[in-house]
């Protein structure tokens, strides 16, 4: 009976030593993977650092010489190319603005333009209105 008391106490101390190690292992890999994660991110932080301290310097320096700091290049708009009636390109404000003082055949030419292309709501409806 002390055989067999004393095997199941072995037998729980085993069991408990290896889960502690276990546990032990587990903390030590959790702790190397969080200073990797701070590492990284510390890494990250000095670079967008890094980079800004580097952009606000180019546009100093631009400033300084006289240079304009060019913006981003972006593609003309289909909008804004040429039209028959010379002022499809214009936003709607403008055009309402525009519109009264145009000639009829402007108008017309307008008309078409904005039905077959942009169809802009308020742009033909006034134009239907001053009887294009």
């Amino acid at each position: 009976m002390i055989e067999t008391v004393r095997r199941r106490a072995e037998f729980l101390l085993g069991g408990s030593l290896v889960l502690i190690q276990h546990l032990a292992q587990r903390i030590e890999d959790g702790a190397r993977d969080a200073a990797s994660a701070v590492g990284r991110e510390r890494r990250n932080a000095r670079f967008v650092g890094e980079m800004t301290v580097r952009a606000l310097q180019r546009t100093r320096r631009a400033e300084s010489t006289g240079v304009a700091v060019s913006a981003p290049v972006s593609p003309i708009p289909v909008e804004s190319r040429p039209t028959a009636s010379g002022v499809a390109h214009l936003g709607v404000a403008e055009l309402v603005s525009a519109i009264p003082a145009m000639s009829p055949d402007q108008r017309r030419a307008l008309l078409e333009e904005e039905r077959a292309g942009r169809n802009r709501t308020r742009v033909v409806q006034l134009l239907e209105q001053l009887g294009a």
